[in-house]
């Protein structure tokens, strides 16, 4: 019978690391946001608004309390 290696998963650094992408997102879609770029989505004619990065900058800004 083979054995079976249970290891447990550092949730909290998971977490941790979580925070700071959704922390580093906000930032970035807010910068998108107040300079008014439009950013088009890679491989469709669909084009992501400067209202669009702001609603979404606020969402992960809350996302990472």
């Amino acid at each position: 019978m083979e054995s079976v290696v249970h290891r447990c998963l550092p949730w909290q650094d998971i977490f941790t690391f979580l925070s700071g992408a959704f922390f580093v997102n906000a930032g970035v879609l807010a910068y998108l946001y107040f300079a008014r770029v439009s950013v088009p989505v890679l491989g469709t004619h669909v084009v992501a608004t400067p209202g669009l990065s702001g609603a979404r900058s606020v969402v992960h800004g809350i996302l990472r309390m």
